[in-house]
């Protein structure tokens, strides 16, 4: 009898450990999430300030890339 309730407390044990693993990992996927938003963000501004757009020759150039904005700046500011 006391072997059975050991095992059973064993399987609960090991669920709840599968458990915290599993929302260990998605606090760790949205924290990333935040991070990655955030650094957009970041660049959004850092965009606005410098007024990059469309205008100049290098973005044009790069444009017809098909890339987003963000990904032009990057390049143009030797970043990427």
């Amino acid at each position: 009898m006391m072997r059975i309730l050991i095992n059973h407390a064993d399987q609960k044990v090991g669920k709840l450990q599968a458990e915290i693993e599993k929302m260990e990992r998605e606090v760790e996927i949205m924290t990333l999430k935040d991070v990655i938003k955030k650094n957009y963000e970041i660049l959004d501004k850092v965009m606005e300030e410098h007024q990059v757009y469309l205008r100049d020759k290098k973005l044009q150039k790069i444009k017809r890339d098909d890339m987003d904005q963000r990904t032009v700046f990057l390049r143009i500011m030797g970043l990427q």
